[in-house]
């Protein structure tokens, strides 16, 4: 799992989801542009320098955890950086973009069109 601050997320968390035990988890270094930027809401920024900082932050947690097989991004800020993510991992990752394209998906129906008629 990737978040800004990795101590943020406690067993507590996970346990109310009713997840037993702690997924490998990575956050931003504290001096990280990314959490200063949101933390000072900045409406301008570097997001090149951000997707760095979260390529890197996913690069340690891969590096750390070689089991990992898929990337859950627990910031709603990180979506963007995703696609940076999957190709420099070459890992799928999951985000609050996934998952509500996910979910809207159940919603609507799906669209079928009819193939060519048979007459009997």
């Amino acid at each position: 799992m990737l978040t800004p601050v990795a101590e943020a997320l406690t067993p507590a968390h996970f346990r109310g989801v009713g997840v037993a035990g702690m997924p490998p988890i990575e956050g931003l270094p504290p001096d990280s542009l990314f959490k200063r930027d949101l933390l000072e809401n900045r409406t301008t920024f570097d997001v090149a320098a951000h997707e760095r900082e979260v390529v890197a932050a996913a690069r340690r947690l891969v590096d750390r955890h070689p089991e990992v097989g898929a990337i859950v991004s627990e910031c709603a800020n990180f979506p963007v950086h995703s696609a940076a993510e999957e190709a420099d991992l070459g890992l799928p990752v999951f985000d609050a973009y996934t998952l509500v394209s996910w979910f809207h998906a159940g919603l609507r129906p799906r669209a079928f069109t009819a193939g060519a008629s048979r007459e009997a």
